[in-house]
C-alpha cells in the first residue's frame, strides 16, 4: 500500500513538473505548446464575466481560448478583436474561430502600439502578457488601451501573481512557473499586478483587484476610463 501511495506521488510529481514547464516553454514563444494552456483558461474564464459591452478587445490574444468565450458576452450586434505579436498564434486563433462559426478580427501587431482609432471599445482584456514586458513598457500597453476605449470602457489586466497561500501553490502543476520563470527571460517578475497607481495615472478609476487559481496565483486588476 505504502509503495502504491508512493508511485502516486511520484506521478503527480511528473505531471505537475510537465505541466509546468509546457507553460513555460509556451510563454516563451514555443507556441506549439498551447495545449497545456487550457486549464488555465478555465481558471481565468470567470474574467470574461468582469466585461461588459459590444466591442471588446483582446490586447495580446493568443491563440483566442479567452477572446471567443467572450462571444457568449456579447450581443449580437457587437464585434470581437484581438491583437497578437505572435502570427503563428494569430493563424491558429483564426482557424479556431472559424471551426466553431464565431466571427472576430485578429490582426497582428502589440499592445503598445494597437491599430485601431481613438474610443473604438467598450471592454479591454489582456491576460498573461504583461509579464513578458518589462514594467518600463507597462504604462504605454495599458495607455494604448485606454485610448483605445470609449469613456467608461472597461480593461481587465490579468496575469500570474506571487501567490497568497503557498501550501496551495505548491500542489498546482503552475508552480514550477513560479520557481523558474525568472531563468533567461527578459519580462518582469511573477508579481505584476501593483497597478493600481499607474492606472489611477492614467486616467482610470472604480479599480478592483481579483485571484483565480491555486493559492491566489492569478490575478486581476479590473477599472474604468474616467468619463471626463
Amino acid at each position: 500500500m505504502h509503495a502504491h501511495r508512493g508511485r502516486a506521488r511520484t506521478l503527480m510529481v511528473i505531471l505537475a513538473l510537465g505541466g509546468g514547464l509546457s507553460l513555460i516553454r509556451y510563454a516563451h514563444g514555443a507556441w506549439w505548446w498551447y495545449a497545456p494552456l487550457a486549464g488555465v483558461g478555465l481558471v481565468l474564464s470567470p474574467v470574461v464575466i468582469l466585461l461588459a459591452g459590444n466591442v471588446l478587445l483582446d490586447a495580446g490574444c493568443g491563440t483566442g481560448s479567452l477572446l471567443l468565450a467572450a462571444a457568449q458576452r456579447v450581443a449580437p450586434s457587437g464585434a470581437l478583436h484581438g491583437v497578437e505579436a505572435s502570427p503563428e498564434m494569430a493563424a491558429h486563433a483564426r482557424r479556431k474561430a472559424e471551426i466553431r462559426g464565431i466571427p472576430v478580427q485578429i490582426v497582428e501587431g502589440s499592445a503598445e502600439s494597437l491599430p485601431y482609432p481613438p474610443g473604438s471599445f467598450d471592454a479591454a482584456f489582456c491576460t498573461l502578457v504583461l509579464h513578458h514586458l518589462p514594467e518600463t513598457m507597462w504604462a504605454a500597453a495599458i495607455r494604448e488601451m485606454g485610448r483605445a476605449l470609449r469613456p467608461g470602457g472597461r480593461v481587465v489586466l490579468v496575469d500570474w501573481q506571487r501567490p497568497k497561500s503557498l501550501a496551495r501553490a505548491i500542489i498546482s502543476p503552475m508552480f514550477p512557473v513560479y520557481l523558474l520563470h525568472n531563468l533567461g527571460s527578459k519580462g518582469s517578475p511573477l508579481d505584476v499586478l501593483p497597478l493600481e497607481r499607474l492606472l489611477t495615472d492614467l486616467g482610470f478609476e472604480a479599480i478592483t483587484r481579483h485571484s483565480f487559481g491555486a493559492g491566489g496565483g492569478v490575478g486581476a486588476v479590473v477599472s474604468r476610463l474616467a468619463r471626463t
